[in-house]
């Protein structure tokens, strides 16, 4: 069976960019291609736009040999020459159907030369042809953020459009280890004092350290209804099982609504659901409606945003019953498609049957993501969030909290076991509060393997 291609405009767009951002254009000593089996002189090579040319024109006529030849022969003393004969090499995999060889190649290159824009073209390339969905569409939207599918054209707007209308239906499975020295949130105090007396601390509200499992899986539909708009849902269930406390938490969701794409954007309107187990008894329930936006902003940019309004309910404890409304979002502005900064922010505001419960909440931060060399993406933030509670708690007062959050995770991404790469994520939160009972801090680490790398 042949290899599924792109639309010709689309290879041409890439071969624009590989011109653009490739092999340099200075001048060297001319080189020619002889016709197959011809012996008679065919092209001339002249400069590196003429090399990116002829190579593809080579592999696309089958005539590997050729190309290998011809790219082992150009300016061997370059500091770039052995990542272009191994790039060769990933292209005349691709051309042969080996996908395989030819994602391994192309992250191999980008391992240590993550800069390399034309390197990652052709790798998103290949992981759409090779169905590599969620790592094909991780690399177009890189792409597209940092600005470079502008100009080829938009050829990953192409691959993303491609890959959300091929699968209606799909599944996605999930597990980590969740090491941490809080698990439930408690605090390291062994003694409050109420009115100037001394209280001994239960044993269920101090800190309980221990080794988390967390196991889960999304069912995600899609059915256009016409070229910009497509009726959305998503199924999901996650489960968190802590074997050193006893305890397992299940979390079930779901959505469906109407979602409209735009030249630049989407936005999404959504009827959603929730019902949480705590040691498989019911223990809450939420439902309501979502409004969530994304749009790629001027050449370097990208922005998030979401309203999400639901009604709460907590089984047996009708004191903390009542409505929520959360917006939360973020902006990233890209350098390259390697790096980006990101702006988060968002706000809260929760009105239970109990005044002291009720309260309102606003958080900012700042993250950074970059590709290292050595195969390594770093992605940090930093969010400090600060809530308020509406009235006085019935011994501690009026509940004030500052809440800090430090996160970093770190993905080897050329280290891949049939396209999943390892991840491992440090949180550090640290929570300020007058109530001593919810002042605590925590470490912890999710690991895990990943397809989006």
């Amino acid at each position: 069976m042949p290899a599924p291609r792109f639309p010709k405009w689309a290879v041409l767009a890439i071969v624009a960019a590989a011109l653009c951002c490739g092999a340099g254009s200075a001048a060297a000593a001319p080189a020619t291609v002889p016709d197959a089996g011809s012996g008679k002189v065919g092209i001339a090579v002249r400069n590196g736009d003429d090399l990116v040319v002829v190579i593809r024109g080579l592999i696309a006529a089958k005539r590997y040999d050729e190309a290998r030849r011809l790219i082992a022969a150009w300016r061997p003393d370059d500091s770039t020459y052995r990542y272009r004969v191994r790039y060769v090499e990933g292209l005349i995999r691709r051309d042969e159907g080996d996908y395989e060889a030819a994602i391994a190649t192309f992250r191999g290159i980008l391992a240590e030369k993550p800069s390399f824009s034309f390197v990652r073209l052709d790798l998103a390339q290949t992981l759409y042809l090779a169905k590599d969905d969620d790592a094909a569409k991780h690399q177009a939207q890189l792409l597209i953020a940092a600005g470079v599918d502008d100009r080829i054209g938009g050829a990953m707007k192409s691959i993303v459009g491609a890959i959300d209308a091929r699968r209606p239906v799909r599944f996605r499975g999930f597990a980590s280890v969740l090491p941490s020295s809080n698990i439930n949130s408690g605090t390291d105090r062994q003694v409050v004092y109420i009115g100037g007396l001394p209280f001994v601390v239960n044993g269920g509200s101090l800190r309980k350290s221990g080794i988390g499992v967390l196991a889960g899986g999304d069912v995600l539909l899609r059915h256009a209804l016409g070229d910009r708009l497509a009726l959305v849902g998503t199924e999901s269930l996650i489960a968190r099982m802590y074997p050193s406390i006893g305890a397992t938490d299940i979390r079930v969701n779901l959505s469906g609504g109407i979602e409209r794409s735009f030249d630049r954007g989407v936005v999404t309107v959504s009827a959603i659901g929730e019902q949480d187990y705590d040691d498989m008894n019911v223990a809450f329930r939420a439902y309501g409606g979502r409004l969530e936006a994304s749009r790629y902003v001027g050449m370097k940019g990208r922005v998030y945003g979401n309203l999400t309004v639901t009604r709460r309910d907590f089984v047996g404890s009708a004191y903390m019953d009542g409505w929520r409304a959360e917006a939360s979002g973020f902006y990233d502005y890209f350098m390259s498609p390697s790096r980006f900064v990101r702006f988060v922010g968002g706000g809260i505001r929760e009105t239970t049957a109990t005044g002291a419960f009720s309260f309102t909440e606003f958080s900012g931060g700042l993250g950074v993501y970059n590709e290292f060399p050595f195969g390594l993406t770093l992605y940090a933030q930093a969010v400090y969030a600060h809530r308020s509670y509406d009235a006085p708690m019935a011994v501690f007062g009026t509940r004030r909290d500052d809440r800090i959050e430090v996160q970093a995770t770190l993905t080897k991404r050329d280290l891949s076991f049939h396209g999943l790469a390892p991840q491992l994520t440090y949180t550090f939160t640290r929570n300020i509060s007058t109530s001593p009972f919810d002042d605590y801090a925590a470490h912890a680490l999710d690991v895990r393997l990943v397809k989006d790398f």
